[in-house]
């Protein structure tokens, strides 16, 4: 079954855990790559693992006032559910 978000309601308020590990490359001054890895689990209940999470972005700074950033991420739920993939772009201004 997928993780739903009634699978994540925790009314004791304990929420979920992230174990992440998180790598970044800047290989110009403008710009950088990061690559994360997360490990979801519930924290309260008798199955906390929820899935894994891999995210892929890049960013692109264009001056001291403009930034974009484009990304794309999966999540693979432990309970045997179908991965789900998105992506992103975003653009920030900043004056």
């Amino acid at each position: 079954s997928d993780v739903c978000s009634s699978d994540l309601d925790d009314a004791s308020g304990r929420g979920l855990h992230d174990a992440a590990l998180k790598l970044e490359l800047a290989p110009l001054k403008t710009s950088k790559v990061n690559l994360d890895a997360h490990l979801m689990m519930k924290a309260a209940g008798d199955d906390p693992m929820l899935g894994e999470e891999f995210d892929l972005w890049w960013t692109q700074t264009y001056g001291p006032h403009l930034k974009m950033v484009a990304g794309a991420a999966t999540f693979l739920p432990s309970a045997g559910g179908d991965p789900q993939t998105f992506g992103w772009l975003e653009i920030g201004a900043k004056y």
